[in-house]
């Protein structure tokens, strides 16, 4: 929802400060979140960063299956990719995966600063069934 979105956005703000302070290549920005009944955890970063950041970690996201979608659009409207997905996953006997809320978006054109245009990869983690 917005707020999530306004969230990611200053997550990235900040990401973006402390690695133009430290000279760091930015290159495929990502986020992602877990989003349980009880906590919702918001995290954005840049895959493979190529220099050490003081005042970040180092994640190394776990190879998984997942269900996806590529759009391109505002990121305002990320939230129908996510719908699509839901519906998919509900679907196909996926609730596991819905209630364990983890998503991820791949970032793949994102030039524009108005959030107009970009090229965005949706992506749902399936759960083991």
């Amino acid at each position: 929802d917005d707020a999530d979105q306004l969230d990611v956005e200053a997550l990235f703000e900040r990401v973006i400060a402390l690695m133009d302070a430290a000279s760091a290549d930015r290159s495929s920005p990502i986020s992602w979140r877990d989003d349980d009944e009880h906590t919702l955890r918001l995290y954005a970063g840049f895959l493979a960063p190529t220099a050490n950041v003081p005042g970040l970690d180092v994640v190394e996201l776990p190879a998984i299956s997942v269900a996806s979608v590529v759009r391109r659009g505002a990121v305002a409207d990320m939230n129908e990719a996510h719908q699509f997905i839901a519906r998919w996953a509900e679907a196909h006997d996926h609730m596991r995966s819905l209630q364990l809320g983890r998503w991820r978006e791949l970032y793949l054109e994102a030039s524009d600063t108005d959030y107009s245009d970009w090229l965005t990869e949706v992506q749902l983690e399936l759960a083991d069934t």
